[in-house]
């Protein structure tokens, strides 16, 4: 008993709406067509959320950021010798009405008929779209085969359940994703939000919503919206008195109730993506002005060597009164070769002899103390001790 509670648990799936797997909003909305386009008012009786598995995701287009409450119109098979005499027939010569056309609009389109491919239909519904200003922005395919198993699951769209499933996987013949070449669209050339539903599903329209279309009171005429969820949401639908009209605020606040997952959605993506690029920019700035600070104490540095260097050079006239100049042959030194150049000394090189006693070739010391260093390039004696030395006994005597 405990195995086949076991395995009963995990049979079932969770029906959670999803970007692949909507559900779908309906609703009747009446319009006065004596009055402005925008006096809609929302049928609270006919609100109900549908879910099936067999609802499928073709191409979101924008959809994942909501607002795409549409109001259907009927394009028969959409095939490329499609008319728009035949839609407005098929749409009781409603299909350009000021109601209509001032609210965007889902196709519905019938699989197969005189042509087979997806993509041909979806054409065909955005070249009337664009050519009528019709504000085609969706398009729902309908099968054009009954399944007895199909399974439609309605609820009030205040509830917060949703249901489940015995399977996750879908038969294949009702599996959009086989149903290539069939189904292949291309999504550079699409601009409308696509989607699949079972032929139960329009078949449940055609006998309680549609049948409604058609009915008129005067100048009210009745028509129906459709909006496919992509992700789980419950909602109180806006109700109004059956013959007054839904002010703009209360257009607001429904659109508020049925949009704000996507939109705060949205709102969370560019509140993360603004504090990030602050995070970059202040850890920017602090590698910045790290930067700065190394190169300022190395300009700092530099600057010091430099005046520590030239605080330890000697004036060339200054050389003559520290070592003058005479040939190897008539003084006498510690080395027999110049540090500097590394050459044997001969006797009539002429060189100087610093007070160290080293000696070194003139050419090199004379370069050595007045552009490197007062320093003895072997002992490190500073010569200008000795040449303080003797400019102060000079000043005695």
């Amino acid at each position: 008993m405990l195995l086949l509670l076991y395995l009963f648990y995990f049979a079932i799936v969770n029906a959670q709406a999803n970007p692949n797997n909507p559900f779908i909003w309906q609703i009747q909305v009446r319009y006065d067509t004596a009055l402005s386009n925008s006096s809609r008012v929302y049928l609270k009786d006919s609100s109900l959320k549908t879910y099936s598995q067999e609802f499928q995701t073709i191409f979101q287009n924008k959809d994942r950021f909501g607002y795409n409450e549409r109001l259907v119109i009927d394009m028969g098979d959409a095939c490329t010798n499609t008319s728009i005499d035949d839609i407005e027939l098929w749409n009781d010569y409603l299909a350009m009405s000021p109601a209509m056309m001032s609210q965007p609009s889902i196709a519905l389109v019938k699989r197969g008929g005189r042509c087979r491919q997806w993509s041909e239909k979806i054409s065909t519904v955005q070249r009337l779209s664009d050519a009528y200003r019709l504000t085609i922005t969706a398009a729902m395919i309908y099968d054009d085969i009954a399944y007895n198993d199909t399974m439609l699951i309605q609820e009030r769209t205040d509830n917060a359940s949703y249901p489940q499933w015995t399977s996750d996987h879908l038969p294949s013949n009702r599996n959009i994703s086989l149903m290539k070449p069939e189904s292949t669209i291309d999504p550079g050339t699409t601009f409308i939000a696509v989607y699949f539903v079972p032929y139960a599903y329009m078949d449940f329209l055609n006998r309680t919503y549609l049948q409604k279309n058609f009915q008129r009171n005067g100048t009210m005429q009745t028509y129906t919206q459709l909006t496919f969820f992509l992700y789980e949401d419950h909602f109180n639908t806006p109700s109004a008195p059956a013959d007054s009209l839904v002010s703009d605020q209360g257009d607001d606040i429904h659109d508020d109730d049925i949009d704000g997952k996507p939109t705060y959605f949205v709102y969370f993506i560019a509140g993360a993506a603004v504090v990030i690029l602050v995070l970059v920019i202040f850890h920017w700035c602090r590698a910045a002005r790290r930067t700065m600070a190394r190169d300022s104490n190395s300009g700092h540095n530099l600057l010091l060597n430099d005046q520590q260097t030239t605080q330890h050079l000697m004036p060339f006239l200054d050389l003559h009164t520290l070592c003058p100049i005479t040939t190897y042959g008539q003084t006498s030194m510690t080395n027999t070769a110049c540090a500097i150049c590394l050459d044997d000394f001969k006797d009539d090189f002429f060189v100087r002899v610093l007070p160290c006693r080293h000696g070194y070739c003139t050419a090199c010391i004379d370069v050595w103390l007045t552009k490197k260093s007062s320093l003895c390039p072997i002992c490190k004696y500073d010569c200008r001790s000795a040449l303080s030395a003797k400019e102060e006994h000079q000043d005695v005597v």
